[in-house]
């Protein structure tokens, strides 16, 4: 469904893409699934705000195994172009499934979603590539009712023992969005130290409960006090003149 062509076009400007977008999917002029293929085929000129302009696209592709596992399988193509969309799809994709008007998460959703793509997956050959993708979505969950991060909902499908790999996603999502771009020339390795503290509160707080998810999080913990250390030493050597 994603790779029927549209006609070829020239591009407009990234703007005018989105604002296009935005009056079609108002509009109801032309059928969900050309607006799906627009939006596959437009997606890369639509900065950083592209799941909120290809809201179709988004809304298909995490509520639709059979899609959700299209998109994997595009991604692993020889098609280097298609591939290339596919992944910068999968890999800006900040919606989880199951997700409430609300920003909480139907249990429900979110495990028949998980339990039928991985399914899908897996009779494709390529479910260590769906496990990881959806571990990296799900380092998007909101925080749980209790305050804890992340939600009950996604505590109960990472904490599975078979899910290793899905876990590992979840933990490259999680260092490759919090990363620290701005500090004082000699600051060291603070801030690192401090996201190491949010990680190990929340592996804490889950550690009784959710031992394979507590685990994890104190991986990510670990990972963030080392990148403080390395934070430290730079900052040393720049006091002594390196």
């Amino acid at each position: 469904m994603l790779l029927n062509e549209e006609a070829d076009v020239a591009f407009p400007d990234p703007w005018s893409v989105e604002e296009a977008i935005k009056r079609l999917e108002a509009s109801g002029a032309i059928s969900k699934e050309r607006l799906i293929r627009l939006e596959f085929r437009f997606i890369s000129l639509m900065g950083f705000s592209e799941e909120q302009s290809a809201w179709t696209l988004y809304d298909v592709i995490m509520n639709d195994p059979r899609m959700f596992s299209e998109l994997i399988c595009l991604a692993c193509s020889s098609d280097e172009t298609t591939a290339k969309i596919a992944w910068r799809i999968l890999r800006n994709c900040r919606r989880l499934p199951g997700s409430r008007p609300d920003n909480t998460i139907d249990p429900e959703a979110l495990i028949e979603f998980i339990e039928k793509t991985r399914e899908l997956c897996q009779a494709a050959g390529k479910l260590t590539v769906c496990d990881l993708v959806l571990g990296e979505i799900m380092s998007y969950s909101p925080v749980g009712s209790d305050g804890v991060w992340p939600c009950e909902p996604v505590r109960e499908v990472l904490d599975r023992p078979e899910l290793e790999r899905m876990r590992r996603g979840f933990q490259r999502g999680v260092l490759s969005r919090f990363r620290i771009f701005s500090k004082a020339c000699y600051e060291g390795g603070d801030q690192e130290r401090e996201l190491a503290s949010i990680y190990r509160n929340y592996a804490d707080a889950l550690r009784g409960s959710y031992p394979y998810l507590a685990s994890a999080l104190d991986e990510i913990a670990k990972t963030y006090e080392r990148f403080g250390e390395y934070e430290d030493w730079d900052a040393l050597l720049r006091l002594e003149g390196y």
